[in-house]
């Protein structure tokens, strides 16, 4: 029964670290996974600027950006990003999708033949923000790939106790058992040993006119009474009986024996 629970708590233990684990790198990944589309916004942005200075517009590098962007600031659409718990982050994410639409408007302002100075000074401005907002992202995965290898220490630390102080129980528990079955072993070799001096002494007991009989001191057992005995209290048998419930007619150990005791 105790190595069933052992069992069980440890099997328990390791499926709970293990559940962790897989949630913590699948945090992990989520974080990776938003720091390379920041990165992919930075860079696809400033390609974009460089075709529409040549005079090539591309609509669908747009909505590409509009779509990253909405996405790493809500954590839902169809690239499955997660949203980054990073207070810092979602403040830099804000800002570039402020300054996104502006650069959007410039670069629809430019298809309609505006000059193209101000649009090269626009994009370095909202480069030089995707590259603080990767940096952010990339502070934010660090300090949490320190709280996970901080929580599975603290688990596999926990899971160690745990094992060590299930183990000194049981092993505490084995010797009281041991000691327990080796007691109970004499007991039965003492009343083995008694059994057969009772019986070796009966005959010649049972000779004698007087009342004589034979008690367990520690079990109060009546172990043997003679033929004398056995006509006196009228009983045919003394199999698991008290000495005092035969001789006394008590229900409790005679005062006298206790004090002996």
């Amino acid at each position: 029964m105790r190595r069933k629970l052992f069992l069980i708590v440890l099997t328990t233990s390791l499926l709970l670290s293990s559940i962790i684990s897989i949630y913590v790198i699948h945090n992990l990944q989520g974080n990776a996974r938003v720091i390379n589309y920041t990165g992919v916004v930075r860079g696809a942005a400033q390609r974009l600027i460089k075709q529409e200075l040549s005079n090539k517009p591309n609509d669908k590098l747009v909505k590409k950006i509009d779509d990253i962007i909405d996405e790493l600031q809500t954590g839902h659409g169809e690239l499955g990003l997660i949203r980054l718990a990073s207070d810092d982050f979602q403040e830099n994410m804000t800002q570039m999708k402020f300054d996104w639409e502006g650069l959007k408007k410039e670069i629809y302002l430019v298809r309609e033949g505006r000059d193209n100075g101000n649009l090269y000074f626009y994009s370095e401005a909202f480069f030089e923000l995707a590259d603080d907002t990767v940096h952010s992202a990339e502070l934010y995965s660090e300090k949490s790939v320190y709280s996970a290898e901080g929580t599975l220490i603290i688990l596999n630390l926990a899971l160690a106790i745990l094992v060590f102080f299930i183990y000194k129980y049981n092993t505490k528990q084995e010797k009281i058992r041991k000691k327990l079955e080796k007691e109970e072993e004499n007991n039965k070799q003492r009343k083995v040993q008694l059994a057969r001096l009772a019986e070796n002494m009966r005959a010649p007991l049972n000779d004698i006119s007087e009342l004589l009989y034979i008690v367990d001191l520690e079990t109060y057992d009546l172990l043997f009474i003679n033929e004398t005995g056995m006509k006196i209290f009228e009983v045919d048998s003394i199999y698991g009986k008290k000495c005092y419930k035969v001789l006394q007619g008590r229900d409790a150990p005679c005062n006298f024996v206790l004090t002996a005791i």
